[in-house]
């Protein structure tokens, strides 16, 4: 209930989280796209669960939203160090729930080509900058784009308070979110 509570007054204009079904282990985040990226005009779904041992370990987090990232697989899954634990991740029970989503807005606006879970995507953000942006601003319009139905219905996320909206998609297979 803290957590909950704690969300609403410390997200960012942007980012919104609210509990999934009134369940306070499941969350529906959504993140707008950082300014001034590929990602911009791109509103992103993700899901978020707490194991019963939160804040103890960290949350888990998985992108609904198909995304063009090298640090985001075709799953959704997300490589970012405050989401593991042990020698490999930063995560300590210091986090909030908050914090982390501000550090996944903060991957949007700086992808880690270094540390990949796609490798051909960091490869190419590296060898030819100007392709991955086309690559990523296309997949932002195609799959990450609020219709106008969604941002009539929603409230402002500057206020931390949305209604959570569904993907659509296309029914294609999560395997075949890449091109």
């Amino acid at each position: 209930m803290k957590e909950a509570k704690m969300l609403q007054s410390e997200l960012p204009a942007g980012i919104v989280c609210i509990p999934r079904e009134e369940c306070l282990d499941r969350y529906h985040a959504q993140i707008d796209g950082p300014p001034s990226t590929p990602y911009e005009r791109g509103r992103f779904s993700v899901d978020v669960s707490l194991s019963s041992c939160y804040p103890m370990e960290p949350p888990s987090m998985r992108f609904e939203t198909r995304i063009y990232h090298p640090n985001i697989d075709d799953h959704g899954n997300i490589c970012l160090d405050v989401l593991k634990s042990g020698k490999n991740g930063c995560w300590t029970p210091s986090w909030t729930l908050a914090k982390v989503l501000v550090a996944l807005s903060v991957l949007l606006a700086t992808p880690n080509p270094h540390d990949p879970l796609m490798p051909d995507i960091a490869d190419q953000m590296l060898s030819d900058g100007s392709a991955y942006m086309a690559a990523a601003r296309e997949w932002t319009a195609r799959y990450a784009a609020p219709s106008a139905e969604d941002a009539a219905a929603e409230p402002d996320t500057s206020v931390g308070t949305a209604v959570p909206s569904s993907d659509a998609g296309d029914g294609e297979s999560p395997t075949k979110r890449r091109k």
